[in-house]
């Protein structure tokens, strides 16, 4: 039985003193503090952003995170960070700007994000998307897809028919990730290695405001009619999200996997 939480209360000190959470709010943060993953599937105008903020402060307080990351549209960091301040007006927060997630400014950044125990990195999608994860961190959620996809085949067995359609989409996915995984070994080793996230930014949660990108990555399906994939421009986007935030989460809960 999925487990409820009608009626929890959350207190929330620091909270700004002239906003109140609804009940719904309440529930939300609640699955967010003790319910692991969460997506916040509330219509337009139902304060995600509160909820996300909310629960990241909240986790940082009860020493369940150290320093909660907030992912969100380009168009928005203005907005979010002014929103964040306007329900925590005591908060400190670092923003994070396209250039300094270049190669060049990336140790910078991180330097600066180490030095300081900020309650909030606010960052873009397109600057998530270019930081890039450890080469062993990759090639881990690597080998979980293609043995997630093993496994699937494995259950599907010889079929026949619209199941054997499946069955072929499986492979070419194995094929593909087991491509990049031999791309990956094969790189090069710089003389300096990159910073790799998320080891040197230390967000410990990442709560990643939806857009129509970040929710498309490829993904095994038992569905005849469903394809489990995307265009390949959005698929690449999408992926280099998924990296991160199962990165961030591996972080977390090393044994989560």
């Amino acid at each position: 039985m999925p487990r409820s939480y009608a009626g929890a209360a959350i207190a929330a000190p620091g909270l700004a003193s002239d906003f109140s959470l609804r009940p719904h709010q309440h529930q939300a943060i609640a699955r967010l503090l003790f319910g692991g993953n969460t997506a916040l599937w509330h219509p337009v105008g139902a304060g995600k952003t509160a909820e996300m903020v909310v629960a990241g402060m909240e986790m940082r307080r009860l020493g369940i995170i150290s320093r909660p990351a907030f992912v969100v549209p380009d168009h928005m960091l203005g907005q979010f960070s002014g929103d964040f301040l306007r329900l925590y007006p005591a908060g400190e927060i670092l923003t994070v700007e396209k250039d300094a997630i270049g190669a060049a400014a990336r140790h910078l950044f991180a330097a600066r994000t180490a030095s300081h125990d900020w309650d909030a990195v606010i960052i873009t999608h397109s600057s998530f998307v270019r930081w890039p994860v450890s080469r062993a961190v990759e090639e881990a959620i690597l080998a979980d897809k293609i043995a997630e996809r093993r496994t699937a085949l494995a259950e599907l067995g010889r079929a026949e028919g619209a199941a054997r359609t499946l069955t072929k989409r499986l492979e070419k996915a194995i094929a593909r990730y087991e491509a990049d995984m031999v791309t990956l070994n094969a790189k090069v080793a710089h003389t300096v290695t990159p910073t790799s996230f998320p080891s040197t930014p230390r967000a410990s949660t990442t709560y990643l405001s939806t857009n129509r990108t970040s929710s498309r990555t490829a993904s095994s399906t038992r569905s005849p009619g469903t394809s489990g994939g995307c265009r390949p421009a959005t698929a690449r986007s999408a992926r280099s999200t998924w990296m991160q935030s199962s990165a961030t989460y591996e972080v977390r809960t090393p044994s989560a996997r």
